[in-house]
């Protein structure tokens, strides 16, 4: 592999002759630098040094990683390589390292197996909620211990105002170890959910679902009371910092319909 420093110290000092890039292989550069040293050593002007001291600057200020990418490419994926089948066959030694290898190629089947997921999300974002949630529970059920699928599946329910659902998934998600709480409170698609009546109590038991969510069917209307009370924790709610305005008005209008 070449060296990062030798490059640059054979650079600042015999720069002129282009010895650094004919040791990174480059001898088209070399020659070009070889060439201009002679040629322009006529007019008494520097050109190959000054490239090589611009040139060992570069190296000295470049980082190792950057420096392996650029010129040791084949190298770094053959070492890469050679280290992934080191690690394999000490794993198969190790009966503990084969678990995890056996559940390292198991994920990685599933990656492969699975491409709902990516629809799904897809979908999500076009606002094509039925088909998201119809490749989310496809993807749920090749994987059903993936977290974020789960948490996807809730914020489909959530947006197709289905609050019910949505407890139970977000409540898988986190249940396996979806930890981004922050997301649970910020994120637009959940708007919905954090403003249902549960959600404080769901909230408190650390995000799990521990009774059955009510959820009033889209025929019911509801009376001059019924939207007061639901417009005044609405704004309870945002004075709590538990929704933000965005989703107080999303709310308010989905109420006043």
């Amino acid at each position: 592999m070449k060296s990062r420093k030798t490059a640059a110290f054979l650079a600042l000092f015999l720069g002129l002759f282009g010895v650094h890039r004919f040791y990174l292989g480059q001898a088209g550069l070399g020659l070009f630098y070889l060439m201009a040293t002679f040629m322009f050593s006529v007019f008494r002007l520097p050109v190959g040094l000054v490239l090589g001291v611009i040139d060992a600057i570069t190296f000295f200020n470049m980082s190792d990683e950057d420096f392996d990418r650029k010129y040791n490419k084949n190298q770094t994926t053959t070492r890469r390589r050679r280290q992934s089948q080191s690690r394999v066959r000490a794993d198969r030694r190790n009966p503990r390292g084969r678990a995890v290898a056996q559940q390292r190629e198991r994920k990685m089947k599933t990656q492969r197996r699975n491409p709902f997921k990516l629809s799904g999300q897809k979908k999500l974002k076009e606002y094509d909620l039925e088909g998201a949630i119809k490749d989310f529970k496809r993807s749920v059920d090749i994987n059903p211990d993936d977290p974020e699928v789960h948490y996807l599946l809730a914020s489909a329910y959530s947006l197709n105002e289905n609050a019910d659902k949505a407890f139970v998934h977000l409540s898988t998600a986190v249940a396996q170890g979806f930890k981004d709480y922050e997301k649970i409170k910020t994120d637009d698609a959940l708007a919905f959910v954090r403003i249902h009546e549960d959600f404080e109590d769901f909230e408190r038991a650390g995000y799990r679902k521990s009774t059955s969510i009510k959820v009033e069917g889209p025929s019911n209307i509801p009376s001059d009371e019924t939207l007061l009370a639901q417009l005044q924790r609405l704004a309870e709610m945002r004075k709590k910092g538990l929704i933000t305005d965005e989703d107080f008005e999303i709310e308010k209008r989905r109420i006043m319909r």
